[in-house]
């Protein structure tokens, strides 16, 4: 298995213009770290050379270094092999992009998050912008690819390639345009070589638009501000965010900082309003009709991407109406058949460890069972846990398990020898990670006897 310096790589990550990135053993303790070596391709050695891509290289790690905020991804070391230099840092097993099921194809719709989690995820980039920006740095590539996050949805920035000093102006070649398209400030098309900090503010703001609608501002075909789920103020905040001149813009991350502070106030005030609100109101309300929960349907040994019952975006095609009842041995689930435990892991587990915690929770052999055995749930079975994010009222159900700051479950599905598919309890959607990766387990059994209603 090949190295470089004392770090084993398990495998390739990403892939740019000027770099890679491998997913790495460190020896001492076997925990993953991500490795990022320069390994420009042959345009950019022709374009830039080999001594500036290097001292951009440098700059970066010096500027992650320098940071030291908890949102932005911790260096641990830094080295050269065979004349290239590489740093270590952090490895995190999510990323935005991941989150919201953002492809290749960038311009097709995304998952929908709700309002609070993505208040919660750009409040963090906000911070992190407000000590890179106080230390004189512009970003200049901010997006969901380089928002990583770990299983408590604590937000990590990374690739500092494109960052530079807010008083320097960049050599750039004609036609170059530097960051991602889709979330550049029109000013980056037109002076790319100059930066401002009101650039990032910018691409934060195409960033909190995404996760609220599934959409880009460029692409829209029905405004967020007619989006039923959202108020007023939302496009208040959202037009300064991405206001195409920047004097119009916020003029720094705590000013809009602020701004989200007063979202979040409003949301949660629209949302106890309705909540509030006897069921028998909730369910006349617009748009509490606009779903069929759908029947559960048998569970089977295979990969999601095989079911029928997943949209192209990973997310259950019809929900279950769920009849929870709590008992001594875990929450009864009338309407599928299926017992589920009465807690989640504690603690984040890698798959291996979450089977063996589940087997741990059978009572050993010979010893009367009052239930069957627990297991590790299927993706279909974790599914019919989660509902729609439609309307007010769809934020109004119960919290049995907690899932706020524990909402990534494996499953059981496998989706390849390193990789099994693990379910956003949150969001409801599927999607597939490291099998070393640490995520909580929530088993189920099926109690013999018990039909589902």
């Amino acid at each position: 298995m090949p190295c470089i310096g004392k770090y084993r790589l398990l495998g390739m990550l990403g892939r740019g213009g000027t770099g890679s990135v491998y997913r790495a053993a460190d020896p001492k303790d076997n925990r993953l770290k991500a490795l990022k070596i320069l390994r420009p391709s042959r345009i950019m050695l022709e374009l830039a050379g080999l001594d500036e891509l290097k001292r951009r290289f440098h700059a970066e790690a010096a500027a992650m270094v320098k940071l030291r905020n908890e949102h932005v991804a911790d260096v641990f070391e830094t080295g050269e092999h065979n004349g290239l230099p590489y740093m270590v840092q952090e490895y995190l097993c999510l990323n935005l992009g991941l989150v919201i099921g953002e492809s290749a194809r960038v311009e097709l719709p995304t998952r929908v998050q709700s309002p609070l989690k993505a208040l919660r995820i750009v409040s963090q980039i906000l911070d992190a912008l407000n000590a890179l920006h106080e230390a004189g740095l512009v970003h200049r590539d901010i997006k969901p690819e380089n928002i990583m996050m770990n299983r408590a949805g604590k937000v990590k920035i990374i690739d500092f390639g494109l960052c530079t000093s807010a008083d320097h102006q960049d050599f750039v070649l004609p036609g170059m345009i530097l960051g991602s398209p889709y979330y550049a400030a029109p000013e980056q098309t037109e002076n790319p070589g100059s930066p401002d900090r009101r650039l990032d503010i910018y691409s934060t703001g195409v960033v909190l638009y995404r996760m609220v609608t599934g959409l880009l501002p460029e692409v829209q075909e029905h405004s967020v501000f007619r989006n039923p789920l959202l108020g007023r103020t939302w496009e208040i905040v959202l037009k300064k965010a991405l206001a195409p001149k920047p004097e119009h813009r916020f003029q720094d991350a705590d000013a809009m900082g602020g701004a989200l502070l007063e979202l979040k106030s409003d949301w949660e005030k629209r949302q106890e309003q309705v909540c509030a609100l006897p069921d028998s109101f909730r369910e006349d309300l617009p748009g509490n009709d606009n779903h069929d929960p759908g029947h559960p349907q048998e569970a089977e040994e295979k990969g999601p991407a095989e079911l029928d019952n997943l949209s192209s975006l990973m997310q259950p095609l019809v929900y279950t109406r769920n009849k929870f009842q709590r008992t001594p041995q875990g929450i009864m689930d009338q309407a599928t058949g299926l017992m589920w435990a009465l807690d989640l892991s504690a603690d984040g587990l890698t798959l291996e460890q979450a089977r063996q915690y589940t087997d741990s929770l059978n009572p050993s052999k010979g010893s009367h069972a009052l239930v069957g055995s627990w297991r590790m749930p299927c993706v279909q079975e974790l599914i019919t846990l989660v509902h729609p994010r439609q309307s007010l009222d769809d934020f109004c159900g119960p919290d049995l398990w907690r899932f706020k700051d524990r909402s990534w479950l494996w499953s059981s599905d496998v989706k390849s020898r390193s990789r099994s598919w693990i379910v956003d309890m949150d969001q409801g959607a599927v999607m597939s990670q490291d099998r070393m990766c640490r995520f909580h387990v929530l088993p189920v059994c099926t109690v013999p006897g018990v039909m589902p209603r």
